[in-house]
């Protein structure tokens, strides 16, 4: 199933095979995360466990927003990068960094908000 998704979609299996993340691009402008039990399919919703433990960036999900696993760290943990830019000017990037657990702890390794001018561009 998962390849008949096609480019919205990429999956990425843990060390150990027991589970995989997907990430799904379902936007131009939005993307969401998740890892699933490959026995269960039981599915951990990144972005919500990221935006529980980090209320912060909540103020960040209304506009170009990217929840994207980067890889897996080892069999129970994923790096995840959320990313984008908000629509309303000032136009402000944020690029946070943060470690989940398949068991949903979050710890957050990196932060960078800043506004941009007519010269600059997020990444």
């Amino acid at each position: 199933m998962l390849l008949s998704i096609g480019s919205t979609l990429s999956a990425r299996w843990s060390f150990d095979g027991s589970a995989f993340s997907v990430t799904d691009h379902w936007a131009s402008d939005r993307a969401r995360s998740f890892i699933y039990n490959a026995n269960t399919l039981q599915r951990l919703d990144l972005g919500d466990r990221i935006m529980a433990a980090d209320p912060e960036v909540a103020r960040f999900t209304h506009s170009h927003s990217y929840f994207d696993v980067d890889r897996w760290e080892d069999s129970q943990h994923v790096f995840v990068h959320f990313h984008g830019h908000t629509d309303e000017s000032p136009v402000v990037c944020f690029d946070f960094g943060y470690r989940v657990s398949r068991a949903g702890t979050v710890e957050k390794l990196s932060q960078s908000v800043f506004s941009i001018d007519q010269q600059t561009f997020c990444r």
